[in-house]
């Protein structure tokens, strides 16, 4: 209890005679529940200054006030659960589809989990169409449909035949042409 606590730090400090309120709001701090410490220090609004030690004795008391309100409420939440009608010495179960779901009220993890277990066709990532993958598609050689990707290395493949010097088989002599002489030329 922050009371208790804030009780026993009141007469110790007058005890030591400390009177730096940062010197205060330190030991404090360093005394207090961890879970309030940090409440308090970390809130969005309304945040003690460091130099108020009084500002900090406030705020330690409204965040343990709340947190105690809030394990009132959830005890006694708990509490009225235990307090379901029981039949024939038995405790039966709340009906909520959360918790006994039925064919017609499945539950909200298990539409999921039916999502992920049904498989999808693939689908093309050049065409969008399902059925197939982007390797297998008809449309793969179509030029109006390569991407940017497509087109640079179609580009260099090209280029890089043009730069190449075709080969000849083996250098050979030009070989005497054998004329067929089929009649007689008119200087002989």
């Amino acid at each position: 209890m922050v009371d208790e606590y804030l009780d026993e730090f009141l007469d110790l400090i007058a005890e030591a005679g400390y009177t730096n309120p940062k010197t205060l709001v330190a030991k404090f701090r360093r005394g207090l529940n961890p879970q309030v410490q940090n409440a308090v220090a970390t809130m969005a609004a309304g945040r003690p200054s460091d130099i108020f030690p009084t500002g900090w004795y406030e705020a330690a008391r409204n965040v343990d006030q709340n947190h105690a309100s809030n394990e009132a409420f959830q005890s006694s939440f708990r509490g009225s659960a235990s307090t379901r009608p029981v039949t024939s010495g038995i405790l039966r179960p709340p009906t909520m589809a959360h918790v006994t779901p039925s064919p017609g009220h499945p539950v909200p993890m298990d539409v999921d989990a039916n999502r992920r277990r049904v498989t999808l066709p693939p689908t093309c990532y050049r065409c969008k169409k399902p059925g197939h993958k982007s390797p297998e598609c008809p449309l793969r050689f179509d030029v109006r449909t390569f991407t940017i990707e497509d087109l640079e290395s179609e580009l260099a493949e090209r280029l890089a035949q043009l730069d190449v010097v075709p080969v000849e088989d083996s250098p050979t002599e030009p070989e005497e042409s054998s004329e067929r002489v089929d009649f007689v030329r008119g200087d002989e």
